[in-house]
């Protein structure tokens, strides 16, 4: 042996084989011993290693037995989880679980409540509810309601939840909570109004008038009987949730924002960080909502400080994601996409059903507005409704359609939400100001009064409000902007003219930039339209100003609107924004559809377990990606050459031996070719994890990318606009 020099005596196996060796030649029981000794001084070392210790403590349990080893493992933990070492904290509450005995359910609910904690602080949300759900089991065993409500809460990630709750999975959460709530019954009443919190977030989707308010109810009482800070906030955060989800007058429901503020200065006094996180967090979406910037970037920095203290990217996602919205809203696309993106891969691994929201749909915008492509947000948010097929999303549904010249299609969603109502687009209410603002968009892009006239009283009530489907925070929409097109719509220049001025005006102040651009263009309109003494000059001054925002943002959306404008205001003819029928298709597009429809119809009312015993053969899951290549669309693929990678897995049935689970396909649209790459390189543009199940559904047509994404089934590394253009890509077309 050598001595390390070191300032305490120190010694050191001079090779690795040596130590090899030397432990060969000692049988197991004398190795346990010598671990045990070796455990016992290190607990006379103020500073040791946690960890160390409970490595040595482990591996003499054989000898020392392990309440020793199972104290040192969760003492290790502890400290792991001190310094935000999650995952070395996980590590050490599984080694604990594996010596505990399994007749020991209790002590085993505590080590399986402990571990999906730490799962979940390091973004692990499968292993985190893995762990959850053995908790909630050996509760039921035991009887123990407090276990089982603390393991329905650790499934739903806390009673903070996630800040952007998705119906495909509370729905999932809702039974879980509700069991949990109902074994506690009077016994724990600070658990209890914490389970009815989350619940409140569980529901935020319904459409039940009654089951809201009277959680509300619930944590009030409970509230008053715990009668302390934390409660109080817990059960008036409650409420605001309610309210936000299910107002009694729901065009006003944005007049809830300024009273919440008054819950962000009591959350200081409560005592928990990650609540206090989650109040901040929603303290930046109303004081944007308020049109309040200054104070909304200060909450995001605010938000910044705790998620640091808290010490887990569970929380600093969130943060990126408004610092990537106010970046964006400032014209800084490259310093805005970075963020989330970075986000974005959190999130991945965190809630795939929320990444489709947090990136896709947000880079979707910037190519909107930046790019001035729709091609790609128009299909999303068709398949999107498969899954939440009400709220915002069939309003955002009709304006892509409209944007995108498909007028028709946006006429026929127009027309349904005469008939139907604003019911459709309540869940949550906090959403029916953005459903409204871009089914308004929708009607005067389409030029459909009718829509118009019924859209302009409710946007009326909307005027003090930067309105965004909320808690994004970003490209907000003002009431005034809206009103004003739609008067332009109705044929009243006049009145358009000073909707329009003031338009400009707020968001000149609010430094909504594209808001900026795009305004102007609508008031140089509405003044050729007015057509009084100076009006024209005025309007070519406008229309200089939002080329010159277009321009130096670069903002190709805005700069087109700018150029439709000045072509009307100069008297030249415009181009048609109608999308022209398709007449013809290219024979590959052709050839793929005929056999995804064949493919299609073998495929519809298959189980999992039946497509995947016919999909688990390599040579069939090849014999499909090959003519998945045969079909490639390039026009439909970007610029870009890349590589997708599927990584398959059957969750069904067992896979057989010899089964690759990644698959590459090679694109390159420049070429206007792609091929199936054997076998799949570690590196790749896009790679996406679906099952196989799923994936066979996705190549049939049976299902979109974009819908197995939302439900939480998929999830993609790499660009996610790559992976909501597969559809389209690959030849994809209406199967029936």
């Amino acid at each position: 042996m050598d001595e390390v020099p070191a300032t305490r005596r120190t010694i050191a196996f001079p090779h690795a084989l040596i130590r090899e060796a030397l432990l060969a030649g000692v049988d197991d029981a004398a190795r346990a011993r010598l671990h045990l000794a070796i455990a016992r001084v290190l607990e006379q070392d103020a500073e040791a290693e946690p960890a160390e210790l409970a490595r040595h403590h482990c591996l003499a349990a054989a000898v020392a037995g392990p309440d020793q080893a199972i104290a040192a493992c969760r003492a290790a933990a502890a400290a792991a989880a001190m310094a935000h070492d999650h995952e070395q904290a996980a590590t050490h509450l599984r080694g604990a679980l594996a010596l505990t005995a399994e007749e020991d359910l209790a002590a085993r609910a505590a080590l399986w409540l402990a571990l999906g904690e730490q799962e979940l602080l390091a973004v692990e949300l499968p292993r985190a509810r893995e762990a959850y759900r053995a908790a909630a089991a050996a509760a039921r065993a035991t009887g123990d309601a407090s276990t089982l409500a603390l393991a329905a809460l650790g499934c739903a990630g806390g009673d903070i939840g996630w800040g952007w709750e998705a119906s495909p999975d509370e729905a999932f959460t809702e039974p879980l909570l509700r069991e949990g709530l109902d074994a506690l019954g009077d016994s724990d009443p600070r658990l209890a109004l914490r389970v009815v919190f989350r619940l409140s977030w569980a529901l935020v989707y319904t459409d039940d008038d009654e089951v809201l308010p009277a959680l509300a109810g619930r944590a009030q009482q409970l509230a008053e009987q715990l009668g302390d800070v934390e409660s109080e906030v817990l059960a008036r955060f409650t409420s605001f949730v309610a309210t936000c989800s299910r107002n009694a007058d729901p065009l006003t429901v944005l007049d809830q924002a300024e009273p919440y503020l008054e819950l962000r200065a009591k959350a200081q006094e409560c005592g928990r960080e990650d609540l206090l996180f989650r109040i901040v967090q929603w303290s930046v979406v109303v004081n944007y909502s308020l049109g309040r910037l200054a104070e909304c970037e200060s909450e995001i920095e605010r938000a910044a400080e705790i998620a640091g203290r808290l010490g887990s990217p569970r929380f600093m996602w969130e943060v990126d994601l408004n610092r990537a919205y106010r970046l964006l809203d400032r014209g800084d696309r490259a310093g805005g996409e970075a963020l989330l993106r970075r986000a974005g891969a959190t999130v991945r691994r965190l809630r795939p059903d929320i990444h489709l929201f947090i990136e896709l749909g947000s880079l979707l915008v910037v190519r909107w507005l930046y790019d001035g492509d729709v091609s790609v947000s128009r299909p999303m948010y068709a398949a999107l409704e498969e899954v939440v097929p009400y709220g915002m999303v069939p309003a955002f549904d009709a304006c892509f359609a409209a944007l995108d010249g498909d007028h028709a299609t946006a006429r026929r969603r127009l027309d349904i939400f005469h008939a139907a109502g604003i019911e459709p687009l309540r869940r949550p209410d906090i959403h029916l100001p953005a459903a409204l603002c871009v089914l308004a968009l929708a009607a005067t892009v389409v030029g459909d009064q009718m829509a118009g006239e019924r859209l302009r009283p409710m946007l009326e009530r909307m005027r003090p409000y930067l309105i965004q489907a909320l808690p994004a925070i970003n490209s907000g929409h003002l009431a005034g902007w809206h009103i004003g097109r739609l008067e332009l719509l109705a044929n009243r220049p006049a009145a358009a003219v000073e909707e329009l001025r003031a338009a400009v005006e707020r968001a000149d102040a609010l430094g909504v930039l594209w808001l900026q651009g795009w305004a102007r263009a609508d008031l140089a309109i509405a003044l050729h339209r007015r057509d009084r003494a100076g009006d024209r000059e005025q309007a070519l001054g406008l229309l200089a100003e939002g080329e010159a925002v277009a321009r130096r943002y670069g903002l190709r959306w805005i700069e087109r609107e700018v150029a439709l404008a000045r072509a009307q205001v100069e008297g030249r003819e415009q181009p048609s924004a109608v999308r022209a029928p398709e007449h013809t298709r290219p024979f590959r597009a052709l050839a793929a559809r005929s056999g995804r429809r064949a493919l299609a119809a073998m495929v519809r009312g298959q189980d999992d377990v039946s497509l995947e015993r016919r999909f688990a053969d390599p040579r069939r899951q090849r014999a499909l990606l090959r003519a998945m290549a045969r079909g490639f669309q390039p026009a439909h693929a970007g610029d870009a050459r890349a590589i997708i990678v599927y990584e398959i897995e059957p969750y069904a049935v067992e896979a057989p031996p010899d089964a690759p689970w990644r698959w590459a396909i090679e694109i390159d649209p420049h070429a206007g070719r792609a091929r199936l790459v054997e076998p799949a390189p570690l590196d790749a543009g896009t790679t996406i994890h679906i099952g196989l199940a799923d994936w066979v559904r996705t190549v049939a047509g049976v299902r979109h990318p974009v819908t197995v994404m939302a439900a939480g089934r998929c999830s993609v590394a790499g660009d996610v606009i790559l992976a909501a253009r597969l559809e389209i890509m690959f030849g994809g077309a209406d199967t029936g």
